[in-house]
């Protein structure tokens, strides 16, 4: 939906304010320190569910508006295609809303394929691998 800003500005930001309705959500169980996975997943049921649901409801909508090939379309495809994953976190306290934790913990690996191609000898690249 960032992506589509340039092509349909006011349909995307409408998306993009839901998702950071939910953000917020989260923000406060995390600052209300609500590490529970039951009582989060109440939290989510009760608040977060009715936004997801009225942004898919609004998306259902907005397909109808924009061109097939236009970018804001293959965001909402996108959306409507992978609901079931993006909306994991209504069903598991225990899942975050994002996926930065796994992103973070496999960028050292990553960064490390790069900088295997230089190892300087085979003996080195042994080193590397082992570690």
């Amino acid at each position: 939906f960032e992506e589509a800003m340039d092509s349909s500005p006011r349909l995307a930001s409408e998306i993009l304010a839901s998702y950071q309705e939910l953000f917020k959500i989260e923000r406060r169980a995390d600052e209300a320190k609500i590490d529970c996975p039951l009582k989060r997943l109440d939290i989510r049921r009760e608040y977060s569910a009715p936004i997801v649901e009225a942004m898919y409801q609004r998306m259902a909508a907005m397909v109808l508006e924009v061109l097939p090939k236009s970018p804001i379309a293959g965001a909402i495809g996108y959306a409507m295609n992978q609901r079931k994953a993006l909306t994991r976190f209504l069903e598991d306290g225990r899942f975050r809303l994002d996926n930065n934790w796994a992103e973070n913990h496999m960028r050292p690996l990553a960064l490390g394929r790069g900088n295997y191609l230089f190892v300087g000898s085979p003996r080195g690249g042994l080193a590397a691998a082992v570690i």
